[in-house]
């Protein structure tokens, strides 16, 4: 079934709405898939309604959205015939998905396109005009496309701000009746349990949610395995403090001897250079620090 009528996005309809099931943009985190998202997290944000506002990246993202599919649909000689079609299936209840367009192909089929922004910093972006794309993405379209019968789709990238990159996937039916059936599962035990499974959450999110839903009780675990594994914990932590106190004594020897020279040969192939190095303000205020560098010397 097709959806025509959509809420304006971020208004308080549409984030009620997202409380009441799935976008295909979320199924990664429900089945454990997601590298930034947890099921704990997801837990909170449909149970608690917390909204995540985004990153200065993401926002950029959606700016540039409507450019990236004008701009793949130049490159690729498509036509975008809609945009924002929200699709659902009644197999799969609760999940939806809203698609960024719908193209008209050369060869006269239908396509779903799903626009993205991100940098070459991303260590899972794949080789152009394969489907070497993130994960999360993957699973974002095949649910696309088994919701909206569509099944070709193209993940339109502008890497850089710059460089436009395509991925094209291939349905695959299994898959993303299995990924669907996951996350349909994940929603019926999300919507009826007041406190996540422990196995929902990251390390940090564990000891929060033990702070919240814990029973605060003091429980006896002496000559218990979690006991003596806390013990090899705490050695393990005062090995490495003292092992990084002893590597900066030697650092500090070492810049003790170069002196006020900058660059030192320490072999007949490397030398230790003083350098400033910038990080660049993106998503993170900007800074730069000084910092000593072995480096393979240039003949």
């Amino acid at each position: 079934m097709r959806i025509e009528e959509m809420p304006e996005v971020d208004s308080p309809e549409w984030h009620e709405q997202r409380r009441r099931g799935l976008g295909a943009s979320e199924v990664a985190a429900a089945c454990g898939l997601s590298r930034w998202t947890s099921r704990y997290t997801l837990w909170d944000r449909k149970r608690n309604g917390t909204v995540w506002a985004g990153n200065h990246a993401t926002k950029w993202g959606q700016r540039h959205e409507q450019w990236i599919l004008h701009d793949w649909a130049e490159i690729a000689g498509a036509e975008i015939t809609s945009t924002q079609s929200r699709y659902t299936d009644e197999r799969w209840p609760n999940l939806w998905a809203t698609l960024d367009a719908v193209a008209l192909m050369p060869d006269g089929s239908e396509c779903v396109v799903e626009a993205k922004s991100t940098t070459s910093r991303n260590a899972a972006l794949g080789t152009d005009g394969t489907d070497q794309a993130p994960q999360e993405w993957l699973v974002q379209v095949q649910i696309q496309m088994l919701l909206s019968g569509i099944h070709q789709a193209r993940i339109a990238v502008l890497v850089d701000g710059s460089e436009p990159r395509e991925y094209v996937v291939a349905f695959d039916r299994d898959v993303a009746e299995s990924l669907a059936g996951k996350a349909q599962a994940w929603w019926v035990e999300a919507s009826e349990c007041a406190v996540p499974p422990a196995s929902w959450a990251t390390l940090p999110e564990m000891l929060e949610r033990i702070d919240l839903y814990g029973d605060h009780q003091v429980r006896d675990i002496r000559d218990t395995d979690a006991a003596y594994l806390w013990e090899a914990y705490e050695i393990i932590g005062k090995e490495i403090r003292d092992r990084e106190k002893a590597r900066e004594r030697l650092k500090g020897w070492i810049v003790e001897e170069m002196g006020d020279s900058s660059r030192v040969m320490i072999a007949d192939d490397r030398e230790l250079v003083i350098e400033r190095r910038h990080r660049k303000g993106f998503t993170v205020q900007p800074s730069s620090s000084v910092v000593l560098v072995a480096k393979k010397v240039q003949r």
